[in-house]
């Protein structure tokens, strides 16, 4: 699923778990259904990396058994330390990596309501936040096994234009920022990990 963004001339946006001002729509985006064929990186996992697909599937993690994932304490105490050790592995020149959030998906309401699976295609962070000597990885994980449904999609980043992203305005609860939005591009080349497991973690990089 991707976006239909508005007119060239207006802002695109969003407001998640925050109200919009009375009369204001929640958004101004709206899903736009193509047809995508997803390439299953399963036994052929070492054909991505970082370095050239902004893409990378690590196998043999430890599985998060001893976290309390409806703590945040818990989360930070037990699982960050073990979300920097294998970052390491792969990122082996860092000087310092700083975890500054995590977000929990979950298809369930058991046993509390945590954000859905992103149904559209987007980018988390735009090119704006990352000036500097950084580098921006999302490191995700199932928390519960295989996952069998809304596995996570992703686009080699050789495929991707810079002309293919949009900048939408999301309003959160606490805070705005702004995330990317990729028009769809025949040229593009998306991957997923079937039955992505516990043991296993993809990393994005941004």
């Amino acid at each position: 699923m991707f976006a239909k963004l508005p007119e060239s001339s207006k802002q695109a946006y969003m407001y998640i778990k925050k109200a919009p001002l009375a009369g204001v729509p929640f958004t101004n985006i709206q899903p736009m259904p193509v047809m995508v064929h997803l390439h299953d990186l399963r036994g052929k996992e070492s054909c991505v990396n970082l370095d050239n697909n902004s893409l990378e599937v690590l196998l043999k993690v430890p599985r998060p058994v001893s976290t309390n994932f409806d703590d945040e304490d818990s989360i930070k105490r037990t699982y960050y330390p073990k979300v920097e050790r294998q970052l390491r592995r792969v990122i082996l020149n860092a000087s310092k990596i700083y975890i500054f959030r995590h977000s929990i998906c979950h298809t369930k309401n058991n046993p509390k309501p945590y954000n859905p699976p992103a149904l559209i295609a987007h980018v988390d962070h735009t090119p704006t936040l990352l000036k500097g000597r950084y580098r921006l990885i999302h490191f995700w994980q199932s928390l519960a096994g295989p996952v069998y449904d809304t596995p996570l999609a992703i686009a080699s980043s050789s495929t991707v234009c810079d002309k293919d992203i949009k900048t939408v305005l999301t309003h959160l609860e606490d805070f705005n920022e702004e995330t990317g939005s990729p028009v769809f591009n025949k040229g593009q080349k998306w991957y997923y990990l079937s039955r992505a497991d516990s043991d296993e973690a993809i990393l994005h990089q941004i």
